[in-house]
């Protein structure tokens, strides 16, 4: 089973006796409750911001001697941070899979469950999963996955373990509720119950774990979510529980709309990592700093300068280049931006190198990386009298104002004519400019950087 690499195992022993047992016991403490619960969200919205950005940036939200329970995805449990964020990168590489927190976050006093979707790039069936995490002043130090019981059925659906799960967690639930009622929550999408599984993939083991999100009375006669997670001994049976209450349930059902002391008093939020310096680069005699960048991008951004001086043209007068990752925040739905002096580019050596001895770019970020320079470039060398001439010949409403879509601005077609112009192969016209021929497009390049350059353009009719 693949994510694949998604099979649970767990011969749950599901028996009402054992149900019952625990039911007389009361439960784990809900949540303790002290400053805002927003420290808690926003920590874990930062830890997944950082991880869309490249699993090197959750370096910081881990504890060195974190440990994480892979018997979910069929590996063995994991011992320090560079062998976690290791297994991380194989398993749940952040430019394959995203993962996104719902319903808050569930705390407890050293410890947290939150909920997540698993969306992929491929045609991956969306899945649900509960993350339980043991919190440290230095970050996690202690993770692992539960899948969601329609999860296990998708790939194991003959597995008789999960009969045995659904009803220990239902039986569990009934004799809970005769003190206060529980109602086992629907996840969004008819993504099933809110019953969560972790173990190993072998049939014959039984499952480590149960995790179930119920509404139900949190205190005081105030109704909020819960998770409870169970932890089952060799036979199946509950062996120890654990509640934890939504954080903005609490806070709402606070006095103070504040939470009890906990892990989130002691710990902080670690700053945004996506930008980690690489260095001075040289172009066109002028020291531009570099982030995220390795010696072949650095050769990338030469080879963009070089093409401006190879025209007659004065390079771009840059102050710093970053390259990020595709699956950035930052880089949904473009490939490049330009502010100021400014360049941030959406790709990485990965994307860029067209071979493993990456002696030559992808055509695609050769063009991005001229279309950015080239805006650079217009601040200083195109004038008012120009981009007039220009809106007015290509029949656009707008050099710049983003009120109007991004293939109406002038200033955008402007910088593909540019970065035509500058390419050594030829281009074709992108359709994203309506129907307009090479010539058309050669014609308001002259009035940019002039008829003798865009002549050279080496652009092709589709």
């Amino acid at each position: 089973m693949s994510r694949p690499r998604h099979g649970l195992s767990v011969a749950l022993v599901a028996a009402l006796l054992v149900a019952l047992t625990w039911a007389s016991r009361p439960p784990a403490p809900a949540v303790p409750v002290s400053r805002d619960a927003s420290v808690a969200q926003q920590w874990f919205d930062a830890q997944h911001a950082a991880r869309r950005q490249g699993i090197e940036n959750l370096m910081a939200f881990y504890d060195p001697d974190v440990e994480i329970d892979g018997a979910n995805e069929g590996s063995r449990e994991t011992h320090g941070r560079t062998e976690a964020l290791a297994y991380l990168e194989d398993v749940l590489p952040p430019d394959v899979y995203r993962l996104d927190l719902a319903d808050g976050v569930f705390l407890g006093p050293t410890s947290a469950v939150t909920l997540e979707r698993i969306t992929s790039t491929g045609s991956m069936v969306p899945e649900d999963a509960a993350f339980i995490h043991e919190m440290g002043p230095l970050g996690i130090t202690h993770q692992a996955m539960a899948s969601s019981i329609q999860v296990w059925r998708r790939y194991s659906p003959s597995d008789v373990r999960l009969l045995e799960a659904d009803r220990l967690a239902r039986d569990y639930l009934a004799a809970r509720s005769r003190g206060a009622g529980m109602e086992l929550i629907d996840l969004p999408d008819f993504g099933g119950p809110a019953i969560f599984l972790a173990g190993a993939q072998d049939e014959r083991l039984p499952m480590r774990s149960v995790v179930l999100v119920v509404d139900t009375d949190i205190g005081g006669g105030c109704q909020g979510s819960v998770a409870i997670v169970l932890e089952l001994d060799d036979a199946g049976r509950i062996s120890s529980e654990q509640q934890f209450s939504r954080d903005r349930d609490v806070m709402g059902c606070s006095e103070l709309g504040i939470l009890p002391t906990g892990w989130w008093d002691t710990i902080t939020i670690p700053e945004r990592v996506s930008r980690i310096p690489s260095g001075e680069v040289l172009l066109a005699g002028e020291s531009v700093s570099v982030f995220n960048s390795t010696p072949r991008l650095d050769a990338l951004l030469a080879w963009g300068a070089d093409r401006f001086q190879l025209a007659g043209m004065e390079p771009p007068a840059l102050s710093d280049v970053t390259f990020y990752r595709r699956t950035v925040d930052l880089c949904r739905g473009i490939t490049g931006l330009a502010l100021g002096t400014s360049l941030s580019l959406c790709f990485d050596e990965a994307d860029a190198c067209a071979s493993t001895a990456c002696t030559t770019w992808r055509p695609w970020t050769r063009t991005t990386l001229l279309h950015e320079l080239a805006h650079v470039w217009m601040t200083d060398n195109v004038s008012h009298a120009q981009r007039e001439a220009f809106i007015t010949r290509a029949g656009l409403p707008t050099w710049a104002d983003t009120d109007h879509p991004w293939a109406e601005r002038g200033v955008e077609l402007a910088a593909s004519t540019i970065a035509g112009a500058l390419m050594p192969e030829p281009l074709k016209v992108s359709p994203l400019f309506g129907p307009r021929s090479c010539a058309e497009l050669t014609d308001l390049a002259g009035i940019v950087i002039g008829p003798a350059r865009a002549r050279a353009s080496r652009c092709v009719d589709r």
